[in-house]
Parts: structure tokens; C-alpha cells; sequence
């Protein structure tokens, strides 16, 4: 659902949206969404919504002093780093970092318990999707959790994120998708696939 929040919750809500981005597959007309991860530019997002491109278009939002609705804010040319098909993840890099940019905090997948209030990011008149966590359970041997909440266009690739705004997992759809529930790759899973990659990035805890 979307949720009603108070000015007290601005602050959480706008890191959030700038951390969360938009991306565009142009060569295959896809769009879904993404997170920075650290200042050097480096954009999570799901495998499938990249898949048979090389570049892509980074849309980062930031959220107005007197307006709750997230507005673009820039565009950045993006090319593909890495991708693992199995897991649904990839990894895309802006071609220009900007100086000021802010990465997301990474939470740990052991603090996530069933029932606990997650949020997203969403577009259009749904800024900030909430729901709970319902959930967990593998498949291919991989960890995941399902969410009490809507989809929503172009959400997929997106954080996860809980109270503290912590990223906590990565929303990935696929054919199994009910409506109003979403599944997401736990964190702790991610950060490791990232150590194995990245060895030499010491922003990722």
C-alpha cells in the first residue's frame, strides 16, 4: 500500500529516494530500478532487467523541500560490470560519478524477522510503498523473504529497505509474482556476491 507518513519520517524517506534510481534498457525497451552502493558510481539492480544490453540510462531522484512526490534530478550513461543470471543480479557503473553522490547503508539479513515493517521506493503517486515481511525461504539454493506489497511499474532491481532505511534486500520479479506480494534476495547473500566481485571495495561492510 502507500503509505502516509509524517514530517518526522522526511528525513529516511529522502535518503532513500536518493539512493534509489531508475534504470532504462534502451535496446530492449526495459525499465526497472536500482541502488547505489558507493561513491564510485556502482548500481545494483536484477539480471532480467538489463539482459541483452551493454549501457543504460540512470535516472537519480531526489525528493523537493515542499513536495513529497520524488522528481528526476539527473541522468547518467551506465555500462554493465557483472551480471549472474542465477541469482538475478547484476552490477552497472555511471560513466560519470558525480562528486556528491551518497550510497546506500547496507542492513544484515539477521535482523530481519517475520512480521517487521519493510518500505520501497515507488514512482507516480506511490512514492513510498510499505508492507510486511510474511516470510522467507530458498529456491536454488539462494535466500529469499516475500513481502506483503504491491509491485508497482518499474520497481524491479529496487531496495528493500526497513525503518532504519537500511537496504535489506533487492526486489526481484519474476512469472511467480502474486499480486500485492514481492520477493526479494536477502543482503547478507548480495554483500557477499559483491566481496567476491569487488574485492578491492572497502565501502561494502
Amino acid at each position: 500500500m502507500a503509505a502516509i507518513f509524517t514530517e518526522r519520517e522526511r528525513r529516511p524517506f529522502e535518503k532513500a529516494v536518493a539512493v534509489t534510481v531508475g534504470i532504462e534498457n534502451l535496446e530492449k525497451d526495459k525499465i526497472g530500478a536500482g541502488v547505489i552502493i558507493n561513491r564510485a558510481g556502482l548500481v545494483l539492480t536484477a539480471e532480467h532487467v538489463i539482459k541483452g544490453a551493454i549501457n543504460f540510462c540512470v535516472k537519480r531522484y531526489r525528493l523537493p523541500k515542499t513536495f513529497w512526490l520524488p522528481q528526476q534530478c539527473a541522468s547518467d550513461e551506465a555500462s554493465l560490470l557483472d551480471a549472474d543470471p542465477t541469482a538475478d543480479i547484476a552490477l552497472v557503473k555511471l560513466r560519470h560519478s558525480p562528486t556528491n553522490i551518497r550510497p546506500a547503508r547496507l542492513g544484515r539479513s539477521s535482523e530481519l524477522k517475520v512480521g517487521m515493517p519493510l518500505r520501497r521506493i515507488g514512482r507516480d503517486d506511490n512514492p513510498l510503498m510499505t508492507g510486511h515481511l510474511l516470510k522467507f525461504y530458498q529456491e536454488k539454493n539462494l535466500p529469499w523473504f516475500e513481502v506483503s506489497m504491491v509491485e508497482g511499474e518499474g520497481g524491479s532491481g529496487g531496495p528493500i529497505f526497513n525503518l532504519k532505511g537500511e537496504v535489506v534486500g533487492l526486489m526481484l520479479m519474476g512469472a511467480t509474482s502474486e499480486i500485492g506480494k514481492v520477493y526479494a534476495l536477502e543482503i547478507d547473500f548480495i554483500k557477499s556476491w559483491l566481496r567476491h566481485r569487488l574485492r578491492c571495495l572497502t565501502e561494502i561492510p
